[in-house]
């Protein structure tokens, strides 16, 4: 699953965050600031297909922000790691969107 984000003065995409999303699908770097939140032990998309596909597109263009919790499983962040997402999320969603 994917969220947009748009920024109130744009009708342009402004950034991109993905939660447990199918990277190995990906074919070409996101054009825009990229958010990936994934568990460790996600069987259905797994964090290794994110891992070596954001190593593969290097760091040449928008930021891309790769999160792998540990112990996690596909889209169930509990405690200590969602409350981590959340976190992230507002940050991410912060330094791109303002």
């Amino acid at each position: 699953m994917a969220l947009h984000a748009k920024s109130e003065n744009s009708a342009f995409l402004a950034s991109k965050i993905g939660l447990s999303p199918f990277c190995q699908q990906a074919a070409a770097r996101p054009g825009i600031p990229t958010l990936i939140f994934i568990g460790a032990l996600d069987d259905w998309t797994p964090a290794a297909d994110c891992s070596n596909k954001v190593a593969a597109w290097g760091n040449d263009g928008p930021p891309i922000e790769l999160v792998v919790y540990p112990g996690a499983y596909h889209r169930k962040y509990n405690g200590e790691a969602a409350d981590n997402a959340s976190h992230r999320l507002h940050q991410f969603l912060d330094r791109h969107l303002n």
